[in-house]
């Protein structure tokens, strides 16, 4: 075999010697070359097995992807994916999309942020209004966190100075807007706890009747951190705790500067949650009683008023 080059145009061979002998070297053109490379017999079936193979594949999961007339793959050939627990999930973010407007309702995009966030993980909610028609059930080990907690609105500043809060839709009537629950019910665990709600306020003003509470627990649940957090008027209580079918409560809470403000009902409510800590709390303007506190033995209260 005669090797090729790929020389000057002119040139139609070129003589290498090499002491006693000499190579020939023809000029060649690639494209000529490739074409007839494509053209060229499959004596030993190589081609079409490759070939074969391919079409095979094409359209599967996982292999060549074909295009719709969108210009998109297809959702059946999408390689299926393992569901994974995040440790910091932003509730505005694909594929969750809380919008935080002020008119949308965003229940669902926030509650499957919180089901993604799983044991130990972090949902985030940016500057905004989020507003809910239904509960938002926190599992075990889940924080809440935002960006800004209104405390009080004072003389000058009006609500939407902060947006920043979780806001009850006037539909939403009754239950409350976040739960946490500790009761072998066939959906909850028997025993949860460990959730935190950081720098978030939430908002009941939009529904003008009803018993909506702001944050209700019952049963086994343990460990519950609030800080700087706002409830703000509540249909009825702030937040309220209460037993399961065993007669379980929660307790060892500790709360550190949270506010319920105008709650149409009760402020605090905590029935033997025992190992209670609150500090600097405060319960401004409840129609009824700021701190009904029954039976929490072993507990502390410093600067709440």
């Amino acid at each position: 075999m005669i090797p090729s080059f790929w020389g000057p145009e002119a040139a139609e061979k070129l003589w290498i010697e090499f002491g006693l002998s000499r190579v020939a070297l023809v000029a060649t053109d690639v494209g000529e070359r490739l074409a007839d490379h494509v053209g060229a017999a499959d004596p030993h079936g190589s081609q079409a097995a490759a070939s074969a193979e391919l079409a095979a594949l094409r359209g599967t999961p996982g292999g060549l992807a074909t295009l719709d007339s969108f210009g998109q793959v297809p959702a059946d050939q999408l390689p299926v994916l393992t569901p994974v627990l995040l440790d910091w999930v932003n509730v505005t973010a694909v594929p969750y999309g809380a919008t935080g407007d002020g008119v949308t309702d965003d229940t669902a995009a926030i509650q499957a942020a919180i089901d993604a966030a799983g044991n130990g993980g972090v949902v985030y909610f940016p500057r905004g209004v989020y507003r809910t028609s239904a509960t938002l059930d926190l599992p075990r080990g889940v924080t809440l966190t935002g960006s800004h907690s209104n405390l009080m609105v004072g003389p000058g500043m009006a609500k939407a100075d902060f947006p920043c809060y979780i806001q009850a839709l006037p539909t939403f009537t009754t239950g409350a807007m976040i739960t946490i629950v500790g009761d072998a019910d066939g959906t909850h665990p028997a025993i949860n706890g460990e959730q935190r709600l950081y720098n978030i306020m939430l908002d009941g003003s939009q529904v003008k009747s009803g018993n909506l509470d702001g944050i209700y627990a019952r049963g086994n649940v343990q460990n519950v951190v609030m800080r700087d957090v706002c409830l703000r008027d509540m249909p009825n209580n702030g937040i309220i705790t209460g037993g399961n079918a065993a007669g379980e409560l929660p307790y060892s809470w500790r709360l550190h500067s949270v506010m319920v403000d105008n709650s149409h009902s009760n402020g605090y409510v905590f029935e033997r949650n025992t190992d209670l800590t609150m500090i600097d709390c405060q319960a401004i303007g409840c129609w009824a009683v700021g701190f009904k506190i029954t039976n929490c033995a072993n507990s502390t209260f410093i600067g709440c008023r």
